[in-house]
């Protein structure tokens, strides 16, 4: 299953790659039209809450019940409701969660997913801190928390199913952008301990922390959509794409 979905990335990168160049190929054979312009999509400045007031909401970061992250696999299924929350020590614990607070974290927003083959339950958000400085220094002096024993990112136990959030061992993954910390919480389902470089566990973070909240959640949220007052993609009745490969 796992060798199954490494190939199945390869495969899909390598010909949306491929694809897109055949495509533009053969449209200069055909048409003999120049390189196509594409429009520069308006941005916000996200760097700081300064220029990025607004509050994140739950439809702006989890408005599925489903997580699609590749059209060929089945999706990651949304256990029970997600959470907003203004106090950020409920997603991390002991000194982790002082080093937010610290940081000027205004707000955590999380969701706890089942991944696709059921074998894994994690929980994925995104945390508000006030500028880039921020987020800059939360992710160096993170690794240090976690490996000294002095704080984690908790899982939100929003369902019976993901009560092994709350006793087994997890793996953490994190990564910022602008004033955004984002992150995961993951166990096996089982509550058993990981495997050295587990795959499962790799993939789940590309797909989640790195394809969805990223470079989905973060990216939607930045486009300056032009209207006064707007949050980000709740802001459109558009926005409820789940992201795909290619």
């Amino acid at each position: 299953m796992v060798a199954l979905s490494l190939i199945a990335v390869a495969v899909v990168i390598t010909t949306c790659g491929l694809g897109s160049y055949l495509l533009v190929r053969d449209d200069n054979k055909i048409v003999g039209a120049g390189p196509t312009v594409t429009p520069e999509v308006p941005k916000r400045d996200i760097s700081s809450r300064t220029t990025d007031p607004a509050l994140l909401s739950v439809a702006d970061v989890f408005p599925d019940k489903e997580i699609m992250a590749d059209p060929t696999i089945p999706p990651y299924k949304r256990l029970g409701n997600p959470q907003m929350a203004k106090d950020c020590r409920v997603g991390a614990t002991s000194d982790l969660g002082k080093l937010l607070n610290k940081l000027g974290c205004n707000q955590v927003v999380r969701a706890t997913f089942v991944s696709p083959d059921s074998a894994y339950v994690l929980t994925a958000g995104i945390f508000n801190l006030k500028d880039s400085a921020s987020t800059t220094k939360a992710h160096t002096e993170i690794k240090q928390l976690v490996d000294t024993s002095k704080g984690r990112f908790s899982g939100l136990i929003s369902h019976s199913s993901a009560k092994v959030l709350g006793r087994a061992p997890t793996n953490l993954a994190w990564d910022t952008q602008g004033h955004f910390l984002i992150y995961s919480v993951i166990a096996r389902a089982d509550g058993k301990e990981f495997a050295p470089d587990d795959p499962h566990a790799k993939i789940i973070v590309y797909d989640i922390v790195e394809k969805y909240l990223r470079d989905h959640v973060i990216v939607q949220w930045s486009i300056d959509r032009g209207t006064p007052g707007a949050s980000g993609p709740a802001a459109s009745a558009s926005a409820k794409a789940s992201p795909t490969a290619g």
